[in-house]
């Protein structure tokens, strides 16, 4: 036993709480992270600017101040600010390099395009229903997607039920839309290799009860008619729509349309998915296209893009 004047190691520890991170640095600093990560930069490598791993900085994004806490050396900083301080400094760093060259879309401006996609997805949010959002190419689609993914997650947090997933000519299959789905719903945190049944039900689990969207972007490669694998992903996805977990906006050029309102000697070839994704179908026109009310691309939109960039 230490009598009165004997030191301990222990002297120099402090295991009280840590105090609570500064909300506003803290929301700075989230609000850069969802930006980055809404661009393609993933968890993990955002996680490493602080040493850390995805999952923790998934924890430190959602809560912060509820991480389980140590003791730590008196007059030591805690983790969270430690990764606070890290995030800081890392993206202080970047704008002192100035504008990135490599960013296509370095400034957002919002336009009738946007307006009417971001209505799309809550309508597929709110009433929980697969909405089909077509418009040509190059008037704002996926930069409209990064918007609503971003709002979203500044308002809600980072772990908001809201997931997009880009589909592409090697991601046409039924296991890859699934792992894809995963990827997302899971935080790019990983998750076991199991059938498709089972990542199915994982996935259902997880968003279950959450009034969450999934969006799905290049989603005109499900309408391809030469590829049978776009129909069984659809009826796919649209069973975990039916269960209620979560709604579903699917962007495309109008491929998705007029593959399943297609008709053999005047029957419907898919008539049980066509009729739930008609009612709520947005068609965006191209630059001056539209008519009677329809959502398009005008002059005044050009001009504020032009005037912003």
């Amino acid at each position: 036993m230490l009598t009165e004047n004997e030191y301990s190691a222990e002297d120099d520890y402090d295991y009280s709480a840590p105090p609570p991170i500064d909300p506003v640095r803290l929301e700075a600093v989230k609000h850069r992270i969802i930006d980055a990560h809404s661009k393609g930069v993933s968890l993990k490598t955002l996680a490493g600017v602080a040493g850390i791993d995805g999952e923790r900085l998934k924890l430190w994004l959602d809560a912060p101040n509820s991480m389980p806490w140590f003791g730590r050396r008196v007059g030591e900083k805690s983790a969270p600010e430690k990764i606070l301080d890290a995030m800081e400094e890392h993206f202080s760093a970047l704008d002192a390099k100035g504008i990135d060259l490599r960013d296509r879309c370095p400034v957002s401006v919002e336009t009738s395009v946007t307006r009417a996609i971001l209505y799309g997805i809550t309508t597929a949010r709110t009433m929980c229903e697969p909405v089909l959002i077509d418009a040509p190419s190059g008037v704002g689609k996926t930069e409209s997607i990064r918007r609503y993914l971003v709002q979203a997650r500044k308002t809600e947090g980072f772990d908001c039920p809201v997931w997009r997933i880009v589909l592409s000519e090697s991601a046409i299959t039924v296991t890859a839309v699934l792992a894809l789905l995963a990827r997302e719903v899971f935080a790019d945190c990983g998750y076991g290799k199991k059938s498709d049944a089972a990542v199915s039900q994982a996935i259902l689990e997880a968003t279950r009860g959450r009034d969450g969207v999934l969006i799905i972007d290049e989603a005109q490669h499900l309408g391809d008619a030469l590829k049978i694998n776009g129909i069984r992903i659809l009826n796919e996805l649209r069973t975990m729509n039916d269960s209620g977990n979560f709604g579903m906006a699917l962007f495309g050029n109008g491929e998705i349309y007029g593959r399943l309102n297609a008709t053999t000697r005047g029957k419907s070839n898919f008539a049980q998915i066509s009729s739930r994704v008609n009612p709520f179908r947005i068609e965006v026109a191209g630059l001056g296209q539209g008519k009677g009310g329809q959502p398009a691309l005008t002059e005044s939109d050009v001009l504020a893009v032009v005037h912003a960039w």
